[in-house]
């Protein structure tokens, strides 16, 4: 929460005659109405029913039916995170045939239990949220039937609830509002009828303390039983008091959603409570709410229920009648014009390209049966969609907007019951116009360490500074000898989809002892993961994958070491440095072909390679080096890059290279071809002596004359460890043999990775 808006808040609690010191630990929003994104992941969604006026003792009316076809039918079908019912439960009429509410009266709210029939329907406190209304307050200034009779009520004691749902993608709070009179005023056949509807002090106490309490929800939701302002129409009260001072604390905090009852009428609309009126204060709600009118489902011709549901923080609704399948609902993308007038604020724009996810709700009593289908703007031609196998209420499916003009344009959802009807949903998006850049580059926003230590963080993967994260390796647990070392470590990359999606990463692997290297794969669900490239030897390299171009959402990108061979236990690591992927627009040309390649042997195990740069469009070089089995990539090295040193060689060998450039629209033509040999290695000098050191045996190795910056040294044919060489001078290694060897062993000298060796010398015991 910024100071100003700390401050205004306090100043509001202050002349309510609040008391500050209960809110003294604000740490900020209790919800973030402007984190709705268009995101590909399908198992970020919930949903709820919400309920209002059901009058329960209503004259002639059929009021029990109705809420018991809700818990029942309803609730089986719909299978909702909770129902909520946003007040006036009762009619406090008793069925008097002038309808005049003049209770309350016992028999309704009996009436009202027994048709919730709890011990069959599973209504309990944990998912049946009823507060009251202006009918449930008449002549009852203590709300003692509704503490007595309520789920809510009789469960805790208060005429206002606060639950939260917690998820593996967030927590979100939810907030029941007592707006209803608590003077225990009679009805009145005049303006306000009895119904001086408002939030006193203690309750406003409350509802900011719950909002403090729960800052760390995704969203927040508020339901109470009045609307915040007057309605236009003469039959309607509001809440006269209390309403800025809840817009305050609305605004301070974040609350995406008002939901009320108590007209009869549904409507949609985003407030920002811009109006002044009779005794309240004007006030502002920014960025606004969706401020939305549940139709009744009592006294009500219609009989309306509603569905929100939440996907990926965009919020969907829809209200129905009860009694008729197929219930249908779309839920991505969210409609544009959910609350008009449209709020970019509160809402998501759709990219221009294909792969954009479509998902919906879609409820029968047999949807085994059901099926889905979509259409863009009218289109004679309806598209299936699938259903999603974890979540049976689901669809889903993926639709193209790169033909689309930029604005508005219209997705409907056709469901098909298990009966046979058909039910429609649709939304409005606004389509994204074509991208006016070739390509987007797209960084790392989060990581998850799995198993390794890390050093430095993922924000230094963004730029080629030298700057790197290094993930390093840890040891198993277990039984010693089959122990092993092993990392994982998973990087998150918000990413666009295009015509070509590619990644990149600077990496340079430790050199491995135990012959580990590290593979990358890329996921979407971060449950199924595909290979992409294998990092070879210790080189500082460039490595790059092609994917697919239809990616939108969240990319996982994976590294595991390749050798878990119990016994295998050297800490290797790999450093990271400018990793991210590279989004494409358009459908450019390839990269003209590089031209002028020379190799040139600078010792007996290394080969420079040069070329002249002739595009203005690659990605980077790929350089490829003959050998018997034909052409293999030798490195890859990035956009403007014109040298490239091939390590690791065997002397007085030729080679012969060529180099392409590679764009995301593919590879240029080849080089020339380049050939150089490598200069003869020199004639390694190998001492290998014997010592004894307080009981035990040493081998002293010593050599000299290796050219390389790091020699291998192996004993009986295997490699025993690879040490830095002095190149002119003289160098040491000593292996411990304990203290009773036996037998023989041998030991020679390498340049590292190369076969210029020294002889062999064996010592014996």
């Amino acid at each position: 929460m910024s100071s100003s808006r700390t401050r205004n808040w306090r100043n509001t609690l202050s002349s309510m005659g609040i008391a500050l010191v209960i809110f003294s630990s604000i740490a900020g929003w209790a919800g973030d109405p402007t984190s709705a994104a268009y995101c590909q992941e399908n198992d970020r969604i919930f949903w709820f029913v919400t309920i209002t006026d059901t009058h329960i003792g209503t004259s002639g009316s059929q009021d029990t039916d109705n809420l018991s076809w809700v818990v029942h039918e309803g609730k089986n079908v719909i299978n909702p995170s909770f129902i909520i019912l946003a007040g006036d439960i009762t009619d406090s009429t008793d069925g008097n045939l002038l309808g005049y509410p003049n209770g309350p009266y016992q028999s309704e709210w009996d009436q009202y239990r027994a048709t919730l029939d709890m011990a069959h329907t599973g209504i309990n406190a944990g998912n049946f949220f009823d507060i009251p209304g202006n009918h449930d307050a008449y002549s009852d200034a203590d709300f003692s039937y509704y503490l007595n009779n309520s789920v809510q009520g009789s469960a805790t004691g208060r005429t206002q609830v606060s639950w939260t749902r917690q998820f593996s993608y967030g927590t979100y709070h939810f907030l029941g509002v007592n707006t209803s009179a608590n003077d225990g005023s009679a009805f009145s056949l005049f303006f306000p009828y009895g119904d001086y509807a408002g939030l006193d002090t203690a309750e406003l106490s409350y509802i900011g303390s719950e909002l403090a309490l729960h800052s760390d929800a995704e969203l927040t939701f508020i339901f109470g039983h009045h609307p915040m302002k007057a309605t236009g129409n003469s039959e309607d009260t509001w809440i006269f008091y209390g309403a800025s001072e809840l817009a305050s604390l609305m605004e301070s905090y974040g609350v995406s959603s008002y939901l009320y009852g108590h007209t009869h009428r549904f409507s949609e609309s985003f407030f920002t409570g811009d109006v002044e009126y009779e005794t309240a204060t004007p006030y502002q709600i920014a960025p606004g709410v969706f401020y939305t009118n549940i139709a009744s489902l009592g006294k009500s011709s219609d009989n309306h229920f509603n569905i929100t549901a939440v996907d990926c923080n965009g919020i969907s609704m829809v209200t129905r009648a009860i009694g008729i399948w197929p219930a249908v609902i779309i839920t991505a993308p969210m409609d544009r014009n959910l609350g008009k007038p449209a709020n970019p604020l509160l809402q998501y724009t759709v990219p221009n390209g294909p792969g954009n996810p479509l998902r919906a709700l879609l409820f029968d009593p047999d949807t085994s049966v059901c099926t889905a289908e979509y259409r863009i703007d009218g289109s004679p031609i309806w598209h299936p969609m699938d259903r999603v196998p974890a979540n049976p209420n689901l669809w889903e499916g993926s639709w193209d907007s790169s033909g689309l003009s930029e604005g508005d344009h219209i997705i409907e959802v056709r469901a098909t019951g298990s009966e046979g009807t058909i039910r429609t949903d649709s939304v409005t998006v606004y389509v994204e116009g074509e991208s006016s850049v070739p390509y987007v580059d797209q960084f790392v926003s989060g990581e998850v360490p799995v198993s390794g230590t890390v050093s430095n963080s993922f924000s230094d993967t963004a730029t080629l500074d030298g700057i790197y994260e290094t993930i390093t390796e840890r040891v198993s647990v277990g039984k010693p000898s089959k122990r092993y070392s092993y990392l994982e470590h998973i990087w998150t990359i918000p990413v666009e989809a295009g015509t070509t999606m590619t990644f990149f990463a600077q990496l340079q692997p430790s050199a491995s002892m135990d012959g580990d290297a590290f593979a990358f794969a890329y996921s979407t669900d971060n449950v199924h993961y595909t290979p992409m490239f294998t990092t070879s030897g210790p080189d500082l390299m460039q490595y790059s994958a092609n994917l697919p171009a239809s990616i939108n959402g969240t990319l996982y990108i994976k590294v595991t070491d390749t050798d878990r061979t119990a016994g295998n236990k050297a800490l290797d690591s790999i450093a990271v440095d400018h990793l991210y992927v590279r989004t494409g627009f358009e459908a450019g040309e390839v990269p003209a072909s590089p031209s002028g390649l020379t190799a040139t042997a600078v010792s007996s195990t290394q080969i420079n390679l040069s070329w002249n740069d002739n595009s203005d469009n690659e990605f980077g070089f790929r350089i490829e080096r003959l050998d018997a089995s034909g052409w293999i990539e030798a490195g890859i090295v990035g956009a403007d890059v014109q040298t490239y040193a091939d390590t690791g060689l065997q002397p007085s060998t030729a080679y012969t290279y060529r180099v392409s450039a590679y764009n995301n629209n593919g590879d240029s033509a080849y080089s020339n071809e380049s050939t150089a040999t490598t200069e003869a290695g020199a004639a390694i000098s190998l001492d290998v002596q014997t010592s004894k050191v307080r009981g035990s045996y040493i081998a002293d190795i010593a050599w000299s004359d290796a050219t390389s910056d790091s020699v291998d040294i192996y004993k009986n044919g295997a490699l025993l460890t690879t040490v830095a060489n002095s190149i002119s001078g003289n160098n040491s290694y000593s292996d411990p043999l304990g203290k009773k060897p036996s037998g023989s062993y041998t030991y020679q000298v390498c340049e590292a990775s190369s076969s210029n060796c020294s002889e062999t010398v064996t010592v014996s015991f």
